[in-house]
């Protein structure tokens, strides 16, 4: 993902501190339009470090909801209960099934 095709800003949060910084993080992606945003963490970077998990997690949800007939692998239907099983490890970090990188 190229850092020229995001735009990122600084939103209003429940724990923003009291002297008016702002810690959730919006980021959208320009060539997609997917925007999202993470606002429950308690500073900005963690907000940051979620949102791109989040945009990352949609770009790929994108990229399968995309995928016709004539893309799927031996027969197997593609949903979204199945994307949400396969593009998340149990570390939280976004990982595809290996024979999709074929």
């Amino acid at each position: 993902m190229n850092d020229k095709n995001l735009i990122i800003n600084t939103c209003s949060s429940p724990n923003d501190p009291i002297v008016g910084a702002h810690v959730g993080i919006q980021i959208r992606h320009v060539p997609s339009k997917i925007v999202v945003k993470s606002v429950k963490m308690k500073t900005q970077h963690e907000n940051r470090l979620e949102a791109m998990e989040k945009l990352k997690f949609e770009l790929v949800k994108e990229r399968f909801c995309s995928i016709d007939e004539n893309d799927l692998v031996d027969g197997e239907r593609f949903s979204e209960n199945w994307i949400a099983a396969k593009a998340t490890s149990h570390s939280g970090l976004l990982k595809l099934p290996n024979y999709i990188y074929n």
